[in-house]
């Protein structure tokens, strides 16, 4: 029972806050002069659909790491070090670059790295699912 109050309580709050902004948007439209667009801002920026999400369980393991990830982690720090002024937007820009440019050979301790991560994260997860309750 008291999962159906959580999710009562849920809707009346996402109702009052859909009704909050949708009188919000009339009296902006109104200080405006723009009447006729009330319903259409109304419709195109406002959802009154409630979306629950499931919580996330801390004891179910963490994803594995690609390779391309652990490369970025290992160069990141070189990076920074040359060009201690470059922004991070730069910085993802010249570690995309770098990987493309790497031979399979270059990339292989990499990969090597995210197949292990990968095998630690399918014993876990089968671990995890074997001590599940249901």
């Amino acid at each position: 029972m008291a999962s159906i109050s959580y999710f009562n309580n849920l809707v009346t709050i996402n109702n009052m806050f859909y009704e909050s902004h949708t009188e919000l948007v009339e009296k902006i439209c109104i200080d405006l002069g723009m009447t006729d667009k009330i319903d259409y801002l109304i419709e195109k920026f406002l959802d009154n659909t409630l979306k629950l999400k499931p919580k996330k369980d801390p004891n179910k393991p963490k994803k594995p790491r690609n390779c391309y990830t652990y490369f970025c982690d290992d160069k990141r720090g070189e990076i920074k070090k040359k060009n201690p002024k470059m922004t991070f937007s730069d910085i993802n820009k010249t570690l995309g670059l770098s990987w493309k440019g790497l031979t399979d050979k270059e990339k292989h301790p990499y990969i090597q790295i995210a197949k292990i991560d990968k095998n630690r994260y399918m014993e876990d997860l089968e671990e995890y699912q074997n001590n599940m309750i249901y």
